[in-house]
């Protein structure tokens, strides 16, 4: 089981980072988890087809991780050499996922009406929405989900991937979470969001109007050195953050700045993870 970050950005976006999404290589199959805007030019500058995936597990639908699923619904279906997806895309997630993501799927009912009349199978999605418990239980690969605390953003969950002896936790976007912990306990790796608080206090600094609103932000997400503080106490190998705010451009020496003070807490390994950075 195997991972490659393909956008590590936050909601702002920017030149370096696309917005959250991750390819899953586990079961001889290419799972993805969350499907924010950029996602297929990353999959197709990673060397992955969009039509070899048909698969997606959602930890909530603010729109930096959903707002790619149109073009991914449609772009993974088109026809070249008839490499298409011919089958449905199975989508995951919390129990709002069917209501937003078959709204999308409404939205280019004109497009999809216009690519292929002999085979609708790929235009179909086939839902499984749950927020606690086995979400997924196939050829081995087990696909926990659970709840973490996105603020006022309900439902928000967290995965675990179980493959072959190794684990692999999402945390999705929260705050400090048990849930997070409990679930990582011994994990190989964390994939885990972070906000550097040092440098939002700076944006504050610079733009006083902008107090309230990155207080709530900080309300919501969890910081560098809480990150850091969960792994240790889950005992994880690898650390890997993402979801990055403010977003560092990656510049080793921008990079080692955003996470001072991470290295002297948590002892394993630790990765600032960055578009198309692939993880074993």
């Amino acid at each position: 089981m195997s991972i490659i970050l393909l956008g590590t950005g936050n909601t702002l976006g920017g030149v370096y980072r696309a917005k959250s999404s991750t390819a899953v290589f586990a079961a001889n199959q290419i799972f993805l988890v969350d499907c924010g805007c950029g996602v297929v030019q990353r999959l197709l500058a990673s060397g992955i087809g969009p039509n070899h995936i048909n698969k997606i597990f959602f930890t909530h639908h603010h729109a930096d991780h959903n707002g790619g699923f149109i073009d991914f619904f449609v772009t993974s279906s088109l026809n070249r050499l008839d490499l298409g997806r011919h089958i449905p895309i199975e989508v995951y997630g919390p129990t709002n996922t069917e209501e937003i993501i078959s709204k999308m799927r409404q939205s280019v009912d004109s497009d999809v009406a216009s690519r292929k009349s002999t085979d609708g199978n790929w235009s179909k999605i086939i839902f499984n929405e749950l927020n606690n418990g086995i979400i997924y239980n196939k050829e081995g690969l087990v696909v926990t989900v659970f709840l973490v605390d996105h603020g006022p953003y309900k439902p928000a969950v967290g995965y675990k991937f179980e493959y072959n002896g190794k684990k692999i936790v999402f945390s999705g976007d929260t705050a400090p979470n048990e849930n997070v912990k409990f679930h990582s306990k011994k994990a190989d790796i964390l994939i885990h969001e972070a906000y550097n608080t040092e440098w939002i206090k700076a944006t504050v600094k610079q733009n006083p109007a902008d107090d309230q609103t990155m207080k709530a932000v900080m309300a919501k997400h969890t910081s560098t050195i809480e990150a850091a503080k969960i792994a240790r106490e889950a005992e994880v190998g690898h650390l890997v953050l993402t979801h990055h705010i403010p977003s560092p451009v990656p510049v080793a020496r921008i990079e080692k700045q955003y996470v001072r003070g991470v290295a002297e807490i948590f002892k394993g390994k630790i990765s600032i993870g960055r578009d198309l950075m692939e993880i074993f």
